[in-house]
């Protein structure tokens, strides 16, 4: 059983005492407060906070009694930058697992709007500090009831923009990867030398993924293709010294999403107990979040499985 509206984060490193008291001591560094949860519940405003060393006891204690769904109240309550959540850290198929569930929340406004959002990103980019530079093997967030969450590629992540499908938008989120250095390139050259690419403007571009979605739609209805049919992207971005793919989908009703999927000079990451080097799935969802700041979202995930 999954909870909506939480957070969760799997490692790719063993649930050993080394790994575990390296993220605790990460979140004592980024200014994490650690309590228990039944004192928590007790008096919120009355709490004794706990060392690593009394941390990493009571996870210990209970990593011992697994439970297959999350739907309890973790016995880690967390306060950071003016709101509290609660947290697991478990072993799950001998690997870490991270689940937090706020108890309060971070909100954030949008342009001209006077309503606040939830702030989904700022848990995510929480979850990929606290990983403290171990290879992330998937993150995502729970907002959606069951049954209504999106498919992400294999070493792909994917955002869901609170917005339809529209060029308003969509062109928004151009313009923002042109400032932040992205070249939109032609799928079939982005191999070719650098100085030989050849480089697509904005509008280019958008007329690319409106033709795609309109292409993708024409399959959907003369060929009874599935619902999660995804045609790949035709955009090539290169971004200081990697390349990628970014896909503009069309989701649910009228919901959009971008997937972005690593091509070429993978940014990679090692953890530190072992030579083997790992896609930094992180670092490439940091950046799809960044191109979609501007933005409320309301699903977020990413994954290497």
């Amino acid at each position: 059983m999954r909870i909506e509206h939480s957070y969760e984060l799997l490692l790719n490193i063993p649930f050993n005492d080394k790994s575990v008291l390296k993220i605790i001591e990460k979140g004592q560094e980024l200014g994490l407060s650690f309590f228990y949860w039944d004192d928590y519940c007790a008096d919120w405003n009355n709490l004794n906070l706990m060392n690593k060393e009394q941390t990493l006891a009571k996870i210990n204690r209970d990593s011992k009694e697994p439970s297959e769904d999350y739907n309890y109240p973790s016995s880690i309550a967390i306060r950071y930058e003016g709101t509290d959540f609660s947290m697991n850290i478990d072993n799950k198929k001998n690997n870490v697992f991270i689940h937090i569930y706020p108890v309060g929340l971070w909100y954030k406004k949008f342009g001209t709007s006077s309503y606040d959002y939830t702030d989904l990103t700022r848990y995510i980019e929480l979850l990929i500090t606290l990983a403290n530079n171990y290879p992330i093997l998937s993150i995502e967030t729970n907002m959606l009831p069951d049954g209504y969450q999106t498919k992400v590629n294999k070493n792909a992540c994917k955002i869901a923009p609170y917005s339809s499908f529209n060029e308003t938008s969509i062109m928004k989120i151009i313009e923002k990867g042109q400032k932040l250095g992205f070249r939109y390139l032609n799928q079939k050259n982005y191999t070719d030398q650098l100085d030989s690419l050849s480089v697509l403007n904005n509008k280019d571009v958008l007329k690319k993924i409106m033709a795609e979605e309109l292409f993708k739609k024409t399959l959907k209805t003369n060929e009874k293709k599935s619902t999660d049919f995804l045609l790949p992207s035709n955009i090539v971005v290169h971004y200081e010294n990697t390349f990628f793919s970014l896909a503009f989908t069309q989701e649910d009703i009228n919901g959009l999403y971008i997937e972005l999927l690593p091509l070429k000079n993978f940014w990679f990451i090692k953890n530190d107990t072992s030579s083997v080097e790992y896609i930094d799935i992180g670092r490439y969802l940091k950046l799809l979040i960044q191109l979609c700041e501007d933005f409320p979202c309301d699903d977020i995930r990413a994954s290497t499985l």
